[in-house]
Formats: C-alpha cells, sequence, structure tokens
C-alpha cells in the first residue's frame, strides 16, 4: 500500500512538472504575443525596438526548450508568418516591425534532425541595411536579408533538399520589395542563403530582389498549374526612370522560374492565363 501510494505521489510530481512547463511554455508565448500586438501603437522608434527584441528573446527561450518541436505556434499565427517545409522538418519564422522610413525583420528557422531526433534553432539578425549588393552574396543566420517570408517550396535533387522562399519587405515611403532566396544548411547544420540563380540577362546572383514603388503590386508565387514561380515583369513608368526603381511597376508580362535537375531556370514572357474551356 505504502509502495502504491508513493508511486502515485512521484505521477502527481511528474505530472504537475510537465503542467508548469507547459503554462510557463504558454505564458511565454503570450508575452511575445501581447507585445507585438502593442508595438504598432508606440510612436518612438527606440521604444519599439526595444519592445521588438523583447519579443523575440521571448521566443527564443520558447525554442530552447526540448518540447520545442512539438508545441503547437498557431496562437502567433495573426502576428508572426509561420512556414513549415513539405517534408516537415524545418520551420521558419518571421516578422517585421515598422520605424518611422523603415521595417527591422525577426526570423528564426527550426530544423528537426531526424537521426538524432532532436530540433535546432537558428536566430536571423536583419542585416539588410548594412550588406553591399546583398543580390551577389551568400548570406548565413548572422547576415540574413530581412524580410518576410509568406511561402516556402521544397525540391529535392540527388539527395539534396533546397527550401526556396518567397517574401516580402515594404521598404518605405517610396518602395516595395519581392524577394526569392534560398535555404540550404552547411554541414554544421547552420542555414546557408542563396543559390547559383541567373537572371533575365543570363547574369549570375544568389537572390531576386525585385523593388518597385509602393503603390503598385507585384505577383509572386508558385503556380500550380505551370509548375514554376511566376511573377510580374517589372519596367520603369517612362524609359527616362531606367534605373529607378520608386518608378518601376508591373508592364502586365511575367517571366518565372522553373526547377530542373536542380537548378531554377529563369523563362520569360509567359502565357500566365489559365487554358479556355471548350
Amino acid at each position: 500500500m505504502r509502495k502504491f501510494v508513493l508511486l502515485l505521489l512521484v505521477m502527481f510530481s511528474f505530472t504537475t512538472v510537465f503542467s508548469q512547463t507547459d503554462d510557463v511554455l504558454q505564458a511565454k508565448m503570450d508575452s511575445v504575443h501581447s507585445i507585438l500586438l502593442r508595438i504598432p501603437e508606440i510612436n518612438n522608434d527606440s521604444v519599439r525596438k526595444i519592445l521588438g527584441e523583447r519579443a523575440a528573446n521571448y521566443f527564443q527561450e520558447i525554442l530552447m526548450h526540448p518540447k520545442a518541436w512539438k508545441l503547437d505556434y498557431s496562437s502567433l499565427s495573426d502576428v508572426i508568418k509561420i512556414l513549415e517545409t513539405d517534408d516537415k522538418l524545418v520551420r521558419i519564422f518571421t516578422w517585421g516591425i515598422k520605424l518611422s522610413d523603415d521595417y527591422y525583420y525577426y526570423g528564426f528557422i527550426q530544423r528537426y534532425d531526424k537521426k538524432s531526433h532532436t530540433s535546432y534553432f537558428y536566430r536571423l539578425f536583419d542585416m539588410s541595411s548594412k550588406l553591399e549588393d546583398p543580390q551577389k552574396q551568400y548570406l548565413d543566420e548572422w547576415h540574413w536579408y530581412g524580410c518576410v517570408y509568406y511561402q516556402v517550396l521544397t525540391n529535392r535533387y540527388k539527395r539534396k533538399t533546397v527550401y526556396t522562399l518567397l517574401g516580402t519587405d515594404p521598404d518605405g515611403d517610396l518602395l516595395n520589395r519581392k524577394i526569392i532566396d534560398v535555404i540550404t544548411f552547411k554541414s554544421n547544420g547552420g542555414p546557408k542563403f542563396g543559390y547559383d540563380f541567373r537572371n533575365e540577362f543570363g547574369q549570375p546572383v544568389k537572390r531576386f530582389i525585385f523593388e518597385y514603388n509602393n503603390q503598385a503590386t507585384m505577383l509572386l508565387r508558385w503556380d500550380d498549374r505551370l509548375g514554376m514561380i511566376i511573377f510580374d515583369h517589372l519596367s520603369p513608368s517612362e524609359p527616362k526612370y531606367k534605373g529607378l526603381p520608386q518608378f518601376y511597376g508591373p508592364d502586365f508580362s511575367y517571366d518565372g522560374l522553373r526547377f530542373d535537375k536542380g537548378k531554377w531556370i529563369y523563362e520569360i514572357d509567359l502565357d500566365v492565363r489559365a487554358p479556355k474551356k471548350d
């Protein structure tokens, strides 16, 4: 009888500990949520950055927990963009805070290792304002071209998995940006941003950064029917504005990227109209 009572006490203790752990994790999620909702109400950039960092620190503490991979993050989906890859091995969390004349972005990558049954995470540090010629550089978590990713594509070729990200960055008063970037993982497990793309002129680039007038809307998405990424082709409103992206917008033609044998191939002047029904 005494052994039975002792066993019940031990089981109750473990249940209480796990319950407290769940409560603590939920409290941190609630804190992240409330802080990110509060930031737009603040008129001071310095205070916004302080609160943004506080939310990121709380979120990092959540990802450090052994149960982090199994957590349900859906309660944060209205303040954080949450993406999961088709193979269920990578999650990407991104959000931005609006400053007086710019945005600053926060990001985390969570990765599950099937061999060790362990999850790892990497915080991304937005260095986009300090990068020189970011379209031509491979980047890592410490030198991230910040944005909010809204779609992730999973492609595999010869045992190598490529995760392609579509993102948005409303830069400020004049410009919007759309981004196509790629994540692969280095031998040490860390993320590597960039890929061996070629643009419409056949020039090598590591990512696509499309800049255009902030009053315009640019299409950038995966198209199931065509089996490729499609996007608006951007042109200046007048020839004299060539090279000035604040005067660029869609010109009613479309380009795209098709994944073929491990490479993204640039294609121009696509017909994106749905075929007519007989």
